[in-house]
């Protein structure tokens, strides 16, 4: 697995986005990696996390995060508090002769009071089309495992197609990918007939009241499916989804931060 060892830091971009969304953004982001978080952040992280999963340790928290390459850290950009963070994994593996390259987003949680904000994205989305460009790759696959709606939201809201949905069937191909790759990070708990990744020894499940579906968010189609596939989600069990992340399947701002990623390394 290569492990990106350069902190990125939203700088000039930043500047950019907050003249014009100046009520809006209170976020910004850090690229961090694991190796460099100091004790004293990762229980912060471990802090924030416990306020919305339960059934989880410091020590699991700590083991956990530990298996990742990089996190996305959020923090408020008046008091630099931390206010949500999202691990990351960047995974190389050869099928069938092709390379491929994914993108694996692990424990992923924000402050309710910047539910909405989009700096995960942008920062996510960067990385990823900087990743491409390091690879030489035109596209790279998001391996996404949800355990809430709130995350397999992310999907359709900046992909164009991503699987598995309630509108497609799952290209063959991509689903080989897909499970080569939730194989590769879970071997005996990912199972490819269901989809889901089911723990052995947890390592957390959403509080109640945080993710639980009700009868005004089930009539959402992609939320519904979401409960159809994984109706253990709030045992913390995950579905195993993924996209394909290239300008051609991005939407919006996932695709500008995209080819801003893309871009970066030009002529590196």
């Amino acid at each position: 697995m290569h492990v990106f060892t350069k902190t990125w830091q939203n700088n000039n971009m930043e500047k950019r986005y907050t003249n014009q969304n100046t009520l809006m953004k209170r976020l910004k982001s850090e690229i961090v990696p694991i190796i460099e978080v100091t004790s004293a952040k990762r229980k912060e992280l471990f802090e924030l996390y416990f306020r919305y999963f339960e059934n989880v340790t410091l020590g699991i928290f700590l083991d956990h995060i530990s298996h990742k390459d990089h996190v996305i850290i959020l923090t408020d950009q008046k008091t630099s508090e931390v206010k949500g963070f999202c691990t990351l994994m960047v995974i190389e593996l050869q099928l069938d002769g092709e390379k491929i390259i994914g993108i694996f987003t692990g424990d992923t949680i924000i402050e309710r009071t910047h539910w909405g904000e989009q700096e995960l994205v942008r920062a996510f989305t960067f990385f990823c089309g900087k990743n491409a460009g390091i690879y030489k790759q035109q596209k790279v696959y998001w391996l996404l495992i949800s355990k809430g709606y709130k995350t397999y939201r992310y999907l359709p809201v900046f992909t164009k197609d991503f699987y598995p949905n309630h509108t497609h069937v799952f290209p063959e191909r991509l689903k080989s990918i897909r499970n080569a790759l939730a194989s590769q990070l879970y071997p005996e708990e990912f199972d490819p007939q269901t989809e889901l990744i089911t723990f052995k020894n947890k390592i957390g499940n959403l509080r109640p009241g945080i993710g639980d579906i009700d009868e005004i968010r089930i009539q959402d189609p992609a939320i519904e499916f979401f409960a159809q596939k994984n109706p253990d989600h709030m045992k913390g069990v995950e579905l195993a989804c993924i996209a394909e992340l290239s300008l051609e399947n991005l939407k919006s701002i996932s695709k500008l931060y995209f080819q801003k990623g893309l871009e970066s390394i030009k002529g590196k």
